[in-house]
């Protein structure tokens, strides 16, 4: 079991991880300059790492643990709606956005798209 999680998948869709990368950088630069100076990037910095472990070796456990932030993140915004819708919806995209790419991006096995596509190579 353990090993089906770590194996290495299919880098068919892994511009999404950097996509998600850019994307929670930018959260971090933005928290670092209003909050703790490079001290509030910290927390991102797993994320990102995440991200570009799983751009140069996709892996279901790499995937669940994305999925599994930026949906977590999605929710906790949408339970805690605030006025200015705005802002609501602005930070509900941040978390949901991603999350439906990532969805979307799902890393198949190398077996599959190998047969599925006899001309390409995915490693």
């Amino acid at each position: 079991m353990i090993r089906k999680i770590i194996e290495r998948r299919s880098r068919a869709r892994r511009g999404v991880y950097l996509w998600c990368a850019a994307l929670v950088l930018l959260f971090a630069i933005g928290s670092a300059g209003m909050e703790d100076g490079l001290i509030g990037i910290l927390p991102y910095l797993p994320v990102v790492a995440i991200c570009v472990a799983q751009f140069l070796r996709p892996t279901l456990l790499g995937w669940f643990a994305l999925t599994g932030a930026f949906s977590a993140y999605a929710v906790s915004i949408a339970v805690s709606f605030r006025a200015p819708v705005h802002e609501f919806m602005l930070f509900l995209s941040i978390g949901v956005l991603p999350a439906v790419a990532l969805l979307w991006a799902w890393p198949k096995p190398l077996e599959t798209v190998q047969k599925s596509e006899p001309g390409m190579t995915t490693a």
